[in-house]
């Protein structure tokens, strides 16, 4: 069973995708690999790393940005 994030995520995507909402580390992993051309940045590795970790439900942490 994938770990759980402690709360669904859901995530905005331009374009026809839309939303989608991500409920485990595996779902954020495949996202942030899948979402990853375009969005090479620190942070996005970062989030990358923090998903191939261990405990990684654990230690995830939540970065918001407002425009």
């Amino acid at each position: 069973m994938a770990a759980k994030i402690p709360v669904p995520v859901a995530v905005y995507i331009a374009g026809p995708i839309g939303f989608t909402v991500i409920e485990s580390v595996a779902q954020a992993s495949d996202f942030l690999f899948n979402h990853w051309p375009g969005n090479d940045s620190l942070a996005w590795t970062d989030a990358m790393k923090c998903c191939a970790g261990d405990a990684a439900a654990e230690d995830a942490i939540v970065i918001s940005h407002r425009a």
